[in-house]
């Protein structure tokens, strides 16, 4: 395993709506399945990098090198989807304050 640090998953809460406690709004839920889904996906090819450069036979120098650059990319990759997972959250808690 890499000695990166692990992200911290994102805090999410559920919402209640109609369909009873703990439900998201039927068309946020799939949207936060997919992003996270998608998040998932780069953090384990982002390790996967991680855990390959640090088995090379890279200068510790380089390998430094490159993997601050590898977590300065992937920190920029997952940000669309932290902004969009934030998005959806304040979505479902306003329509669901509105419907209140």
């Amino acid at each position: 395993m890499s000695n990166h640090a692990m992200r911290p998953a994102p805090k999410l809460q559920a919402l209640s709506t109609e369909a009873g406690p703990g439900i998201y709004l039927p068309h946020v839920q799939p949207m936060m399945q997919s992003t996270l889904r998608a998040l998932a996906d780069l953090d384990f090819a982002h390790d996967a990098s991680l855990e390959a450069l640090e088995a090379s036979d890279l200068p510790a120098s380089i390998k430094k090198h490159m993997a601050d650059t590898l977590v300065a990319q992937h920190a920029e990759r997952r940000e669309p989807y932290l902004l969009l997972l934030q998005a959806l959250q304040a979505e479902a808690f306003a329509r669901t304050r509105s419907a209140a």
